[in-house]
Protein backbone atom coordinates (compact mmCIF):
# COMPACT_ATOMS: atom_id res chain seq x y z
CA UNK A 1 0.00 0.00 0.00
CA UNK A 2 2.66 2.29 1.02
CA UNK A 3 4.99 1.75 -2.59
CA UNK A 4 1.14 2.51 -4.26
CA UNK A 5 1.44 5.64 -2.90
CA UNK A 6 5.32 6.33 -3.32
CA UNK A 7 4.55 5.92 -7.32
CA UNK A 8 1.87 8.35 -7.58
CA UNK A 9 3.44 10.99 -9.19
CA UNK A 10 3.46 14.71 -7.18
CA UNK A 11 0.52 16.66 -8.86
CA UNK A 12 -1.45 13.56 -9.14
CA UNK A 13 -0.93 13.46 -5.71
CA UNK A 14 -1.97 16.53 -4.60
CA UNK A 15 -5.10 16.51 -7.00
CA UNK A 16 -6.21 13.19 -5.25
CA UNK A 17 -5.50 14.45 -1.67
CA UNK A 18 -7.45 17.71 -2.74
CA UNK A 19 -10.36 15.36 -3.79
CA UNK A 20 -10.25 13.35 -0.86
CA UNK A 21 -10.37 16.55 1.46
CA UNK A 22 -13.36 17.99 -0.50
CA UNK A 23 -15.28 14.69 -0.16
CA UNK A 24 -14.28 14.41 3.47
CA UNK A 25 -15.85 17.79 4.27
CA UNK A 26 -18.70 17.38 1.87
CA UNK A 27 -19.45 14.20 3.74
CA UNK A 28 -18.97 16.30 7.32
CA UNK A 29 -21.54 19.09 5.79
CA UNK A 30 -23.92 16.60 5.24
CA UNK A 31 -23.65 14.70 8.64
CA UNK A 32 -23.78 18.45 10.14
CA UNK A 33 -27.03 18.94 8.36
CA UNK A 34 -28.41 15.67 8.64
CA UNK A 35 -28.39 15.35 12.60
CA UNK A 36 -30.44 18.92 13.23
CA UNK A 37 -27.80 20.28 15.36
CA UNK A 38 -27.06 23.17 13.70
CA UNK A 39 -30.34 24.79 14.76
CA UNK A 40 -29.96 24.33 18.42
CA UNK A 41 -29.47 27.55 21.22
CA UNK A 42 -26.29 27.23 23.18
CA UNK A 43 -26.49 26.44 26.49
CA UNK A 44 -26.72 29.06 29.26
CA UNK A 45 -22.97 29.95 30.33
CA UNK A 46 -24.63 31.56 33.43
CA UNK A 47 -23.57 28.24 35.85
CA UNK A 48 -19.77 28.70 34.92
CA UNK A 49 -17.40 31.42 36.81
CA UNK A 50 -15.48 33.39 35.36
CA UNK A 51 -12.40 31.05 36.59
CA UNK A 52 -13.89 28.08 35.26
CA UNK A 53 -14.63 29.95 31.51
CA UNK A 54 -10.96 31.07 31.51
CA UNK A 55 -9.51 27.77 32.62
CA UNK A 56 -11.69 25.75 30.11
CA UNK A 57 -10.76 28.52 27.75
CA UNK A 58 -7.06 28.25 28.54
CA UNK A 59 -5.80 26.36 31.76
CA UNK A 60 -4.18 27.40 34.68
CA UNK A 61 -2.35 30.00 33.38
CA UNK A 62 -5.08 31.78 32.14
CA UNK A 63 -7.18 31.30 35.32
CA UNK A 64 -4.33 33.16 37.14
CA UNK A 65 -4.38 36.06 34.66
CA UNK A 66 -8.20 36.48 35.50
CA UNK A 67 -7.53 36.40 39.13
CA UNK A 68 -5.08 38.92 38.60
CA UNK A 69 -7.29 41.00 36.39
CA UNK A 70 -10.48 40.89 38.93
CA UNK A 71 -7.97 41.98 41.66
CA UNK A 72 -6.72 45.09 39.38
CA UNK A 73 -10.34 45.57 38.76
CA UNK A 74 -11.04 45.85 42.63
CA UNK A 75 -8.32 47.60 43.73
CA UNK A 76 -6.86 44.69 46.02
CA UNK A 77 -3.53 45.04 43.61
CA UNK A 78 -1.96 47.67 41.58
CA UNK A 79 0.66 46.89 38.62
CA UNK A 80 3.80 49.70 38.77
CA UNK A 81 3.88 51.94 35.94
CA UNK A 82 7.13 49.28 34.60
CA UNK A 83 5.02 46.41 34.65
CA UNK A 84 7.40 44.23 36.63
CA UNK A 85 6.52 45.07 40.16
CA UNK A 86 2.56 44.20 41.89
CA UNK A 87 1.70 45.73 44.99
CA UNK A 88 -0.92 44.07 46.98
CA UNK A 89 -3.46 47.40 48.20
CA UNK A 90 -4.51 46.58 51.95
CA UNK A 91 -8.09 47.53 52.88
CA UNK A 92 -9.63 46.87 49.42
CA UNK A 93 -12.69 45.11 49.09
CA UNK A 94 -12.57 41.27 50.58
CA UNK A 95 -13.17 38.63 47.72
CA UNK A 96 -16.49 37.52 47.60
CA UNK A 97 -16.33 33.36 48.64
Amino acid sequence: MLELIRSIPGPTFLLVYLGLVALALGINRILHWWDGTEDLPLPPAEGLSAEAIAYLGGGWQAVVRAVFYRMVERGQLEISEDGEQTRVIPGGPRPSP
